[in-house]
């Protein structure tokens, strides 16, 4: 995911990346902070979600 948003702020069009690589070039400090603040939360959340997914089927084998 990380990579992803870097990956589009060099040469997309679209998405988050393009976006926080356009507040970047307009020195538009809020957009580019709440940009900041989405993509981390996303980055956040879908992390520990896989976290915890994945600490799930580890105690699930270990338990068989």
């Amino acid at each position: 995911m990380r990579v992803t948003i870097l990956a589009e702020t060099i040469g997309a069009t679209c998405g988050l990346g393009h976006a926080l690589a356009i507040a970047r070039t307009n020195l538009d400090t809020a957009a580019l902070y709440a940009l900041a603040l989405v993509s981390m939360l996303l980055v956040g959340v879908l992390e520990a979600a896989l976290l915890l997914l994945t600490r799930h089927n580890t105690s699930q084998r270990k338990a068989r």
